[in-house]
């Protein structure tokens, strides 16, 4: 950690502000290194509300909403050849729709995304993931966005058994 006006910055900020998106990208290979980056390099912000910003802005204004959030964690996974997609969330009791980076690494899912409860996901299933964010949110519907479809790139889809997958409580 260094120690800059009266505030320590630990070590690794600092080296992600002097690197551009595709340097970070390039950087970041592991889940735990992403879950770091989103978890220290970012700051949670709602500014984004009415657009939507890619993730060379948001590595550069360094904050984010939980769509910027699940965009960062695609871009700094998606080079490493995970079945990955968008899990949006809504309905129930909640206001406003959630959504996290999700991603299957053998035979277990994980999610990334701006709340805690988005970054310690480990789950066996789509569906328990489905169920966790219900109990603890109240949300009802559940709908997976497999990446390679909406950014028509090297993502590697979900087996199919999951495309189109939607889960209603």
């Amino acid at each position: 950690m260094l120690l800059l006006s009266g505030c320590l910055v630990d070590p690794k900020i600092s080296e992600f502000r002097g690197m551009d998106c595709e340097e970070v990208v390039n950087r970041i290979e592991t889940y735990e290194d992403a879950r770091w980056y989103l978890g220290n390099y970012l700051r949670e912000s709602d500014d984004f509300k009415k657009e939507q910003f890619g993730f060379c802005q948001v590595h550069e204004l360094r904050k984010g909403d939980c769509s910027e959030y699940s965009v960062a964690a695609a871009a700094l996974l998606g080079d490493d050849y995970y079945p990955s997609g968008f899990l949006t969330m809504s309905g129930g009791m909640a206001k406003d729709k959630h959504v996290v980076f999700v991603y299957k690494d053998n035979e277990i899912f994980k999610t990334l995304g701006i709340t805690s409860r988005d970054v310690n996901g480990v789950y066996g299933s789509l569906e328990e993931i489905a169920q966790k964010y219900n109990v603890e949110t109240g949300y009802t519907r559940f709908s997976l966005y497999e990446i390679g479809n909406i950014m028509n790139n090297h993502f590697v889809d979900f087996e199919e058994e999951y495309k189109s997958w939607s889960m209603n409580f």
